[in-house]
């Protein structure tokens, strides 16, 4: 009878383990999407020079990916060697951060987890 209680102890063991570390991977999984997700906008935000039509366009497709995207796009005032600013805006650079949200359903874990970065 003892015999039987370990096996099936060892059984329950293994697939809690098994359930665990493949909640885990998946976990890593979601954050490693997240972040290509969260390194392709910046790229594309900065290769169209922070423009206001790509923004909008990034921000709703972070968002059916499940993705809160949120872009400041601020003008970069430039300053010349006397201390007076320029009357023209010459670029533009602005603030990016994204929201994520990562789950292990097995262990009940639900966390929101941001990235942040600047665009230029």
């Amino acid at each position: 009878m003892d015999q039987i209680f370990k096996c099936y102890m060892g059984v329950f063991l293994l697939l809690f383990l098994t359930y665990t570390q493949a909640g885990i991977i998946t976990a890593g999984g979601q954050v490693v999407a997240a972040r290509n997700h969260y390194c392709r906008y910046v790229q594309q935000l900065e290769a169209s020079g922070c423009s206001e039509g790509e923004a909008q366009k990034l921000i709703a497709e972070a968002k059916e990916h499940g993705y809160n995207l949120v872009i400041v796009v601020d003008p970069d005032v430039t300053i010349n060697e006397q201390g007076e600013t320029k009357d023209e805006i010459l670029r533009y650079s602005g603030r990016i951060s994204m929201d994520y949200q990562v789950t292990i359903p097995f262990l009940g874990v639900d966390k929101m987890e941001q990235l942040q970065g600047s665009v230029r």
